[in-house]
């Protein structure tokens, strides 16, 4: 899938982005803080390093849903997908060369954060 990326599309993808950062951010990060207390009985103040430690496990399966998300929105608009890790990051890269639109990359790219918005809104549930 190639696509020409334009100055419309990253300012339309970073406002959205920016917009969804300002909206969910207090509510994910009061729910993480949750969650890490009442499973782990630890808070920021109490022990740092250990909040930090749990935080960064915790982010390990996130991370890898993230890119399975953008691998299957790919796949769903006709592309082939590799995923990789580089050093402490992983990727998903898109292997097919097919073109796809603006929009569809727009897609592409705010699937994982819906699809983990929704998924941390059923969490406490």
């Amino acid at each position: 899938m190639s696509f020409k990326l334009t100055w419309r599309t990253h300012i339309i993808i970073n406002l959205i982005g920016t917009a969804m950062i300002v909206v969910l951010f207090p509510m994910v990060n009061y729910i993480i803080e949750q969650y890490i207390y009442y499973v782990f009985n630890i808070t920021k103040s109490s022990n740092l390093l250990m909040y930090l430690i749990i935080i960064i496990l915790l982010l390990v399966p996130v991370t890898i849903v993230h890119e399975s998300i953008h691998g299957i929105a790919h796949i769903y608009f006709g592309g082939k997908v590799k995923f990789g890790f580089k050093w402490i990051y992983a990727y998903t890269e898109e292997t097919s060369g097919r073109p796809i639109g603006a929009e569809a990359f727009c897609i592409v790219l705010l699937a994982p954060a819906a699809a983990i918005t929704v998924m941390t809104f059923l969490l406490p549930v």
